[in-house]
């Protein structure tokens, strides 16, 4: 993926009179690409990857307690154990610094 620097530097040299081949050539990336970013508004966002966690089945119920209650993470870590959750308090201790 080009970032913000490349896009503009595309949208400059085609400005300058530069054809998409020339550009390809000075910026080392395909016509197809050169092509691409040249038919778009702004440069694309990079967007990272939404990641599963062990906790997301049991999200919902850690919000709705600690909204209820001043819980440590000792504490909620047994009652989602008691709803079947399968970690281990190592990995859960991170939910402090949330």
């Amino acid at each position: 993926m080009l970032g913000m620097e490349d896009w503009k530097m595309i949208k400059e040299l085609k400005k300058s009179g530069l054809n998409i081949t020339e550009i390809s050539k000075r910026l080392g990336v395909d016509r197809k690409t050169v092509r691409s970013q040249l038919d778009k508004n702004k440069p694309a966002r990079y967007e990272r990857k939404k990641s599963k966690s062990i906790l997301d089945e049991h999200s919902k119920y850690i919000d709705q307690r600690l909204e209820l209650y001043n819980l440590t993470s000792q504490k909620i870590f047994e009652e989602i154990t008691e709803h079947g959750f399968k970690g281990v308090l190592d990995n859960f201790a991170k939910i402090d610094k949330v």
